[in-house]
């Protein structure tokens, strides 16, 4: 599978390792993503053989997008498929329907070019965790967990290649885009 993507590094992998390493404590248990590699994911290709890396390379470069600013932070949970999901929340500033603007038209590009989009509702949140058990609750007490807000611009965004080894999942980025600078 493969998946084009807001990657978050620098302050915001900083922030969350701080806030990681507190919330592990109050966990009885739980998988926690690791905040080195939090993504936020626009678009997921299923099934795309290497030789259309290419064609998603060039359908992302013939795309004029520019850069924005986004706002990580708040969080919530829900019980489900995986239950005891634990996640935060994005919006894109100054518009906040940028995002949706830009999950649909990669969505509709790739598409024409005849790759198949994983078809699913589009919703800005990043995943933090997954089977988590908390301490004193015994279920799930994502309201008591406060989030960091972060603002921080997106400059680029990136193809994943995403497969599963072993039982867990890795993540390789395969093309970055530089997003063009908006003149705000």
């Amino acid at each position: 599978m493969h998946i084009i993507a807001i990657d978050f590094c620098g302050e915001v992998a900083e922030v969350y390792a701080e806030f990681f390493n507190e919330v592990k404590t109050q966990a009885k248990r739980g998988k926690f993503s690791d905040p080195r590699n939090l993504y936020l994911t626009l678009v997921e290709i299923e099934e795309c053989p290497t030789r259309q890396i290419s064609a998603i390379e060039r359908t992302i470069d013939s795309m004029s997008i520019e850069s924005f600013d986004i706002t990580i932070g708040g969080g919530g949970g829900f019980a489900g498929r995986v239950p005891n999901t634990f996640f935060t929340f994005v919006n894109s500033i100054p518009h906040k329907d940028t995002l949706y603007r830009l999950s649909r038209d990669l969505s509709m590009n790739l598409h024409a070019k005849g790759l198949r989009i994983r078809q699913r509702a589009f919703v800005p949140r990043i995943i933090l965790g997954r089977r988590i058990l908390w301490k004193n609750t015994g279920g799930h007490n994502f309201a008591s967990i406060k989030l960091p807000y972060i603002q921080t611009p997106v400059t680029s965004i990136v193809v994943i290649q995403a497969e599963r080894k072993w039982g867990r999942w890795k993540c390789s980025i395969m093309y970055r885009k530089a997003l063009a600078s908006s003149c705000s």
